[in-house]
């Protein structure tokens, strides 16, 4: 009677087991076919996408624009659709990744812009040599120039600007990051600058579509889910076993 007790017992834990790998198959194969959608509806808005730029508390831009995640055979249906830009990006990716070992890649286009460096005032006067020299140095930028040939007077003028040093010391922060879990977290890139006279003019950007943060950090139930695909075999192997070993249990008893 406790023999037939226990088997009962060992039957039902079993097929919870079983029930459970199978559940986790049957979401884990839902869950492939939606990252898939969610793929191609991000990719289709990252191919047209623009740039987005916002300012912070310090008054540094922030320009941000959506990744291209996709396989090299989804980048080739939407050819016909790409900007030079990304066109030249992906050249660029598929030079460099040789043995398949890029994850994430972006090509930034900017420009330094001096609109205005205020007012100049001559730091040194050489009459004798007839020059006139400016610098200074802010956060922004570093200047040295010489103006030769000055003449206090007519007819003769200043011919020269000699710039000697010329600087403009900037920080660059880039990252990729995660968008609304809604949209299936489609990857984002941003560039900010410390120095105003650096201006973000295109970004185009390229993660693998392996990268996804189900993966990368995933969720209590997707934990769940690894250990039974990566325990899946064991546990089929562990079920057949026990269920064998039931059978031949039950033909002892008779």
């Amino acid at each position: 009677m406790k023999i037939t007790e226990n088997i009962k017992n060992i039957a039902i834990i079993v097929l919870l087991i079983m029930l459970g790998f199978g559940a986790y198959q049957y979401f884990n194969n839902n869950s492939k076919w939606s990252n898939k959608y969610d793929l191609q509806v991000n990719l289709t808005k990252a191919v047209t996408d623009t740039l987005h730029q916002t300012t912070d508390a310090l008054g540094r831009v922030t320009s941000e624009k959506l990744t291209l995640q996709a396989s090299n055979k989804d980048l080739k249906d939407k050819v016909g659709v790409l900007t030079e830009n990304q066109k030249e990006l992906l050249a660029e990716v598929k030079a460099a990744n040789k043995k398949n070992d890029i994850i994430t890649a972006a090509l930034i286009k900017e420009r330094v812009k001096v609109d205005s460096l205020g007012a100049l005032l001559a730091t040194k006067i050489d009459t004798t040599n007839n020059t006139i020299s400016f610098n200074d140095s802010t956060k922004d930028v570093k200047y040295n120039m010489t103006v030769t040939n000055v003449k206090q007077a007519e007819p003769e003028k200043p011919t020269n600007l000699l710039i000697n040093d010329l600087e403009f010391p900037n920080s660059k922060f880039v990252k990729f990051n995660w968008g609304d879990k809604k949209e299936g977290y489609p990857i984002s890139f941003s560039v900010t600058n410390s120095n105003h006279y650096f201006q973000t003019q295109n970004i185009d950007s390229y993660a693998i579509p392996e990268l996804q943060k189900q993966e990368v950090k995933p969720t209590g139930w997707k934990k769940i889910g690894n250990f039974f695909k990566k325990a899946g075999k064991d546990i089929l192997i562990f079920g057949s076993g026990v269920a064998t070993g039931l059978l031949i249990m039950t033909a002892a008893g008779k």
